[in-house]
């Protein structure tokens, strides 16, 4: 509780971690939508939500059991743990490909002072001229949450902020957000819709993905999305966006596919299809990745896993 650190196994729901974090005057700086998260779960899957990113900037040790049965440790309770590759960052997002992680050691957030919460409407005709004040916005230092809602086709797009820390300094920047963007005070409970809106609507031809693509190309990348009726939620500073389509159509699966590729080439990015019917999925690699990327995989796996033991078929190339 000094320290701001906090060792857990992977099984423990986050909500446990939550509540053990809060009542020492500390943040668990988690926030993947599921109640049912889990820590390991969280960390396997690099598993954001809208408040924080990756779990790889959070995580500063891992306890793991290799593909021989070898239990091993990356980092330590520190932050100044690496002299050489970090592995802790590599195992994070692995899905278990390369190994199994049993416990972790955290990094805790300060519990903020004051949090406040602000929005705006800007027209999808208007998004890219703004786009560089919403960029600059996003990057506010007390800024937790910067998101853009463009879930409903016959709507224009909403930018919800989420300020939270010390009081003082939450204050001045809502007031910079006024001047900039022109927002203004929105419902704290806003940050549940966000919330639901990355996640999947459980719709049985529903076609869930997520994108990474450079910030400053997020714009093209939504009226590429867009263009084939998908409900998107982008994280602007993370470069983050999260589509929702609807695989129903005859034909559909192509036209999806053809969309994200051209999608994550605007966006200098890749995307992974987290949720989607057995057919759209059969014969593709849900995770598009570049092949000069996969190659980079491949050599890992056969370091870490040469006898393709760990969770086979799951990863990138189905390694």
């Amino acid at each position: 509780a000094d320290e701001g650190v906090l060792l857990a196994a992977a099984g423990t729901p986050l909500t446990h971690l939550r509540e053990a974090a809060h009542a020492a005057g500390w943040q668990l700086p988690f926030d993947p939508p599921g109640a049912a998260s889990t820590l390991g779960g969280a960390l396997a899957s690099a598993a954001v939500g809208p408040r924080f990113g990756s779990p790889r900037q959070y995580a500063l040790g891992l306890s793991l059991v290799a593909a021989d049965g070898t239990h091993t440790r990356f980092g330590a309770r520190v932050v100044k743990n690496v002299t050489g590759y970090d592995l802790v960052k590599l195992h994070v997002g692995a899905l278990g490909s390369l190994g199994v992680i049993t416990s972790a050691w955290l990094r805790l957030l300060p519990t903020p002072e004051a949090v406040e919460s602000q929005r705006v409407s800007i027209p999808w005709s208007g998004l890219s001229d703004a786009w560089m004040r919403v960029l600059e916005g996003s990057r506010f230092s007390c800024v937790r949450v910067a998101a853009v809602d463009g879930s409903r086709a016959d709507s224009d797009p909403m930018l919800s902020f989420e300020l939270a820390g010390d009081a003082e300094a939450v204050a001045w920047e809502a007031r910079e957000l006024e001047t900039l963007l022109s927002t203004e005070a929105d419902d704290p409970e806003r940050l549940v819709e966000i919330r639901a809106l990355q996640e999947s609507s459980g719709a049985n031809e529903e076609v869930s993905v997520a994108l990474h693509s450079v910030p400053s190309q997020i714009p093209a990348v939504l009226d590429c999305l867009r263009a084939e009726n998908a409900a998107v939620l982008a994280y602007p500073r993370r470069g983050e966006i999260f589509a929702h389509f609807d695989g129903s159509e005859g034909q559909r699966s192509e036209r999806i596919v053809g969309c994200l590729k051209r999608a994550a080439e605007l966006g200098r990015g890749h995307y992974t299809v987290t949720s989607a019917p057995v057919k759209f999925k059969e014969g593709l690699d849900v995770f598009g990745v570049r092949e000069e990327q996969l190659a980079v995989f491949r050599n890992l796996k056969q370091a870490f896993d040469p006898d393709g033991v760990l969770n086979p078929g799951r990863f990138a190339g189905r390694l």
